[in-house]
């Protein structure tokens, strides 16, 4: 029988660890949410603004902080309004 491995992080960092955190300064918005052409290229072959803003939003949280969506509980309103205004869409359609 096989004993169970030990815990690395307690459920509280573990939640803190998937956390983005609201108060990202603009310098940090830009370097972590801003895409590349090459991404909006591949964003606007999706067929609606919602599927197009849920999956540039997606790109973004892979890079940063490294988690996917399903992973991430909250989205802050200032990455969703950031990566929104980049593909001209409404912020409403996440």
């Amino acid at each position: 029988m096989y004993l169970r491995a030990r815990e690395l992080l307690t459920p509280d960092q573990r939640k803190d660890f998937l956390l983005i955190p609201s108060t990202l300064s603009n310098w940090e918005l830009a370097y972590y949410y801003t895409l590349t052409q090459d991404d909006i290229e591949v964003i606007r072959r999706r067929r609606r603004d919602h599927n197009r803003l849920g999956f540039a939003i997606q790109i973004c949280l892979f890079r940063y902080p490294g988690w996917s969506l399903s992973d991430i509980k909250n989205v802050p309103d200032k990455v969703i309004n950031y990566v929104a205004n980049q593909l001209q869409v409404d912020a409403s359609e996440f």
